[in-house]
This record gives structure tokens, C-alpha cells and sequence, in this order.
């Protein structure tokens, strides 16, 4: 085979992946709020709230978030999170003993 021929079929591949990749993505976290969120177990979404009170700090993490909403938050990581910080928090609702809560992925301090 040339290199013309090569380079045609390389570019046909390259563009059929690029095509492929945008019928099948899905963003799994969308903007939503704490009550969208905790309506159904297994939802998944992006909230932006406060910190009301921090539970705990060490070895993982838990507090209550604020949008207007509340719920207890609990992420399995140790932070430096405090009363009155501004966070974007990327979780799943989970049901624990008839409890809504949510599970934390990634929890990011705004300021």
C-alpha cells in the first residue's frame, strides 16, 4: 500500500471513532438540585450549595448541604471543608434506613 492509500484509511478510521464518540456520549452528571436529586435512589447529578455543618473532617468526610434543600453528604475522603464554604459536589442519592442522603464522588471548594 502507498502512503496516500494508508493516510485515507487512517483519516476514515479517525473520523468514524470521532463520530461514534458523539452518538454514544452521555454527560452523567447534569446540574440539578438537592430535591431532584433525593426524589428517586440512584440519581446522579452536579449540585452547588453550602456547607450548614460539618459533621466530620477525618478519616472521610460528612456534612449537610444547603441549596434551599438540605441533605447529609458524605464523602469518603478527609478534607479541610468548613461551616459557610461554597462547594460543587458531583453525587448519587442513596437511601440508608429510610434516610436520603447523598454520596460524594468529588467535592470541590469554591473560593
Amino acid at each position: 500500500m502507498d502512503d496516500k492509500k494508508l493516510s485515507l484509511i487512517c483519516l476514515a478510521i479517525t473520523l468514524i471513532g470521532i463520530m461514534g464518540f458523539f452518538l454514544t456520549y452521555r454527560n452523567e452528571f447534569e446540574e440539578t438540585n438537592i430535591g431532584a436529586l433525593l426524589e428517586k435512589e440512584g440519581n446522579e447529578g452536579v449540585v452547588f450549595g453550602r456547607i450548614e455543618y460539618v459533621i466530620k473532617n477525618y478519616p472521610s468526610t460528612m456534612f449537610i448541604l444547603t441549596d434551599g434543600n438540605s441533605a447529609i453528604v458524605y464523602y469518603p475522603k478527609e478534607t479541610d471543608l468548613n461551616k459557610n464554604d461554597f462547594v460543587k459536589v458531583y453525587a448519587k442519592s442513596e437511601y440508608h434506613s429510610d434516610k436520603k442522603e447523598l454520596y460524594a464522588y468529588k467535592v470541590i471548594k469554591d473560593g
